[in-house]
């Protein structure tokens, strides 16, 4: 706004200077004196655009608050090596609403927080006229391209632009658009689709009902790009009135098909300052309501499917509705390649990947109008690695032998993580109740993996021993630390997998020879009789159950519970 007084103001003293005769000083510099229908270009009655290099070129513009109906109308031109978000035709300048072409593709954008509440389908391309518009009718919003409806949204927050051909600053390439444009026109009326499409290729009377803002850019020079709706937002180029290497420059406009003259004039109106927006005309058919929408499940993971339940939506006027479901990953719009975007109920696992963000859409129609939107979204989880294959080796031990992990089937994880692996060991002596052994056991809380072997130290005779190995997926970052410092890990939430478990039964060796034979049978004879509190605890482990009293003396049924336990483990 300080800028137009300024401007205004030394315009009106240039005047004053004119009348007066007053000649410039030899040092100031002599405006030329533009020819009447002549541009900068020397091109008489021509249409004109302005070209932006997508550094810092943009238009100043006086704020624009809408706080109901709308319709934004351009023509872009995009040039350079990349589309981005930074290719805005009008935004808020960093405060979270603005027009842009994010991976290609037109949507209106409404913050961080929220989804983009219109994308267009259609791929933008390099160096092609385009036609842009966006309506807003009692919330529901359509995206159309060139004339075409792509999307429609729901949204009722004021519409507040800032600036011309700048978005969001400092994303992409701090929200400047590198490109051409030309006829941007804003409404605080809906246009109907018709209306777009019959007027896009020619210029509209600058008296049209609801026109609150109007840049034809047919100056073709100077430092202003007049709003001729009647409004007074003119548009300084750049960040001065005075000419800069980085102002926009004028350029032909070259746009396929435009007319430039207005085929029928439209209803005059007369503009208030405020720009109060006059009551829309409420149509006959009624949009049907808003559907609530649950994603199944709540909590999915990689190889889940998902399935979106979706209904509640009533029509005013008792008409039948349909439901429409658009699934978004991240904001954009999921798509099979060749074939367009996936739509119906049901999502496949197939497109989908840990931490992304997904949500379904639903739109319900009555046949003549679609209503607002519902949706739902959910982030899929880790999901855990698979049981690995496990065996213990030597599968028929003796007590002079240590045990080993043997992985015979790896433990896969559907996420790509890398998995590594906790064993945890444990002993019995009757294959029923087990015992942790900590001191060659691993945790998860703290980290520890445990011992993949372990020494016939820890073993004896007729005792069975058991592995637990539990696998645990870690992230890139996750597995760097586990290889640098373990301890690191200590209290993350780790994902772990099925357990993958063996066990095996140490033989009665009694002589010590690493051999069950007759010699120990030999070693029972002088045992025989003996009673269980005779004994010393290994041999009380190998002929007793905890549960026998203490007079309990060997007798042939020991014999043969050892025997039984032998063959039962192979032995």
């Amino acid at each position: 706004m300080l800028k137009g007084v300024l401007m205004r103001k030394a315009e009106c003293l240039l005047c004053i200077l004119i009348l007066l005769g007053a000649a410039p000083a030899a040092s100031q510099a002599v405006l030329p004196t533009p020819t009447p229908g002549v541009g900068a270009l020397g091109v008489e009655n021509a249409n004109y655009a302005l070209e932006f290099d997508g550094v810092n070129d943009w238009l100043d513009m006086n704020d624009l608050n809408i706080p109901g109906d709308f319709t934004i109308e351009a023509w872009v031109f995009l040039m350079g090596g990349i589309i981005n978000a930074s290719d805005a035709i009008v935004g808020q300048v960093g405060l979270g609403q603005d027009i842009n072409c994010h991976d290609r593709r037109w949507r209106y954008y409404a913050g961080t927080s929220l989804p983009d509440i219109v994308v267009a389908q259609t791929l933008q391309d390099f160096s092609e006229w385009t036609h842009i518009a966006i309506t807003r009718q009692s919330g529901t919003m359509k995206l159309y391209i060139n004339g075409v409806l792509e999307s429609s949204g729901y949204w009722t927050q004021p519409f507040i632009p800032k600036a011309i051909a700048r978005g969001n600053d400092c994303y992409g390439t701090c929200g400047f658009l590198e490109g051409r444009m030309d006829e941007i026109r804003i409404w605080e009326i809906a246009r109907s689709h018709e209306e777009v499409y019959e007027n896009r290729l020619h210029p509209v009377n600058e008296t049209e009902f609801g026109l609150v803002a109007y840049w034809r850019f047919d100056e073709g020079e100077g430092q202003i790009a007049h709003d001729i709706s009647g409004t007074g937002n003119d548009a300084p180029l750049g960040q001065s009135t005075l000419p800069e290497q980085s102002d926009p420059r004028w350029v032909l406009s070259d746009i396929p098909g435009w007319v430039n003259e207005i085929p029928t004039p439209g209803a005059t109106r007369t503009p208030t300052a405020s720009r109060t927006p006059t009551p829309t005309f409420t149509p006959v058919d009624q949009p049907p309501s808003q559907p609530s929408v649950n994603i199944l499940p709540d909590l999915p993971k990689t190889n889940d499917d998902l399935f979106c339940q979706a209904g509640g939506s009533v029509d005013p006027e008792g008409n039948d509705v349909t439901l429409s479901y658009a699934w978004y990953r991240d904001g954009v719009q999921i798509e099979v390649e060749g074939f367009g975007p996936v739509t119906g109920p049901s999502l496949s696992h197939v497109f989908t990947a840990k931490g992304q963000t997904i949500e379904c859409r639903v739109t319900p129609f009555d046949g003549a109008v679609e209503g607002p939107f519902g949706s739902d979204s959910v982030v899929i989880r880790n999901s855990p690695p698979t049981a690995p294959g496990v065996r213990i080796l030597p599968e028929k031990p003796n007590p002079n032998v240590g045990l080993a992990v043997l992985i015979t089937q790896e433990s896969i994880d559907p996420d790509g993580d890398f998995v590594t692996y906790v064993f945890q060991w444990f002993e019995s002596t009757d294959g029923v109740s087990w015992t942790l052994r900590p001191e060659v056991s691993g945790n998860l809380i703290p980290f520890v993996q445990g011992q993949p072997e372990i020494s016939n130290l820890y073993t004896q005779g007729a005792e069975f021993w058991r592995v637990d190995v539990i696998p645990v997926d870690l992230s890139k970052r996750e597995k760097a630390l586990l290889e640098t410092n373990p301890s690191a890990l200590d209290g993350k939430a780790l994902t772990v997998g099925e357990i993958g478990t063996a066990r095996v039964y140490i033989l009665p060796d009694l002589d010590g020879n690493g051999v069950v034979d007759a010699g120990d049978l030999l070693r029972l004879l002088p045992l025989w009789g003996k009673s269980k509190q005779e004994l010393g605890p290994d041999l009380q482990q190998v002929y007793f159950d905890t549960t026998e009293p203490g007079n309990s003396a060997i007798g042939p049924e020991h014999l043969f519970k050892l025997l039984v336990k032998d063959w039962r483990e192979g032995g």
